[in-house]
């Protein structure tokens, strides 16, 4: 009733709006994530012959079953450690 009274029939804005979150990270920073997955999956991946039925043509890359989703993030770390990148 306060925001009708004093401002009209008009929808709220949110106080946030137009601001960028404390932890969101910059275009460079994920071009350089993605290079290293890329980089990460030529090397160490297992590519798939061909594009499954139905989807895209680009096939999928697995990775070894001792790979996990947080041994090749601390892999990214240390190499943007010994690089001097901070992501």
């Amino acid at each position: 009733m306060k925001h009708y009274i004093s401002e009209g029939a008009v929808p709220r804005v949110h106080g946030n709006t137009g601001r960028t979150p404390k932890h969101a990270i910059t275009y460079e920073n994920v071009q350089h994530i993605v290079q290293f997955l890329t980089r990460y999956a030529n090397d160490v991946g297992l590519p798939q012959p061909a594009a499954p039925r139905g989807r895209d043509s680009y096939p999928p890359v697995y990775l070894p079953g001792n790979e996990t989703y947080k041994s090749v993030h601390q892999t990214y770390t240390t190499i943007c450690r010994l690089s001097q990148f901070h992501y």
